[in-house]
């Protein structure tokens, strides 16, 4: 059962409401019991609510979002302290030679990725600025991309950069897509395993994905409410010439804002989705891949500039110093980051 999963927090709240009510009922029995079954059950309705409000909070916020990193902090006690979030950041700033000029581009291959059943390792970028500003959480945008979709000969740094030049810095993620794929990993597990990699919002994502692959993208958002609040649906085959025209996405939770490349953006609010408009046309080419990308940044949230926690904390040994940056020469090679155990 999903630490912030809907089913774990009704489980909580019915029975802190069950507590209550036995509480209640047995207020007058027990003999001279009763006194010590009064303060028992007050007690354990108390835990109960508290443990409910807890869950919710959490499931709002994401602070903790599966139950090994829950265990983690509460088993750490005093054989570790806290050190900075982002286990890959000391990583980048070995590996990115640009000396910040340009967004960087890694293969990131987090535990577990080969059980996504995705095509490659996903490519990330991280903004220009990301090693400037260590305190910083960035948001994030997941592109869905596949073979058929055309895009297969963009290069994800140069995307980045224009994109970024136009709309502001995020965190992206091109996932290559299989028909395997998993939903709940695009859905969950990756947004769980980038949160400790990189320094990430724990929400409002934004996401891209081609028409073609639009059913698969529509499950994503569904599979994660809250998670990703914005979505773009680039035309099929905007990777080769004139792409063709694109439905707008139905059956979309509450509040989630849409965009079809060539039609206007709008906010799903439970009713039938709007018709694209008649005669409309979008870019061409990897054109229309860029809109989008700009189009799904100016959705998101602007960077954190805080020092507060993320959305969770990485320890390390206690004692044990943290590497001093390294001298950082001139030219560009991505790398391929691999956090597996």
């Amino acid at each position: 059962m999903a630490l912030t999963g809907i089913s774990l927090l009704v489980l909580a709240g019915l029975a802190a409401v069950g507590a209550a009510a036995a509480t209640v009922v047995g207020w007058r029995q027990f003999g001279r019991l009763r006194i010590p079954a009064r303060v028992v059950g007050v007690l354990l309705t108390q835990t109960l609510v508290l443990v409910t409000v807890g869950l919710a909070v959490n499931r709002s916020a994401q602070f903790y979002t599966n139950w090994d990193d829950l265990l983690t902090q509460a088993t750490a006690g005093d054989r570790h302290h806290v050190s900075t979030p982002g286990k890959l950041d000391q990583w980048v700033r070995q590996h990115d030679h640009s000396d910040s000029a340009q967004p960087f581009a890694l293969q990131w291959r987090p535990n577990g990725w080969a059980d996504w059943h995705l095509a490659a390792p996903p490519t990330v970028t991280v903004p220009t600025d990301y090693l400037r500003n260590p305190g910083w959480r960035y948001p994030a945008l997941l592109v869905l991309t596949s073979a058929e979709d055309g895009w297969g000969n963009a290069a994800p740094t140069d995307l980045a950069r224009s994109a970024q030049t136009a709309a502001g810095p995020a965190v992206l993620i091109f996932a290559h897509t299989t028909p395997a794929t998993s939903v709940p990993a695009l859905a969950m597990t990756l947004p769980d395993q980038l949160s400790r990699d990189l320094r990430v919002t724990g929400h409002s994502w934004a996401l891209v994905s081609s028409a073609r692959q639009e059913p698969f993208a529509r499950q994503v958002v569904l599979a994660a409410p809250g998670r990703y609040p914005a979505l773009a649906v680039v035309p099929t085959g905007a990777g080769r010439g004139r792409p063709a025209g694109a439905a707008t996405p139905q059956g979309l939770p509450v509040g989630v804002t849409v965009a079809v490349l060539g039609t206007p953006a709008r906010t799903a609010t439970g009713s039938p989705a709007a018709a694209p408009r008649v005669g409309s046309t979008g870019p061409s080419g990897l054109d229309a891949l860029r809109a989008a990308l700009i189009w799904a940044i100016r959705q998101l949230p602007a960077p954190l500039p805080e020092s507060a926690p993320l959305v969770r904390q990485v320890r390390t040994p206690h004692g044990q110093p943290s590497p001093a940056p390294p001298p950082r020469p001139v030219q560009p090679p991505a790398g391929t980051a691999n956090t597996s155990a």
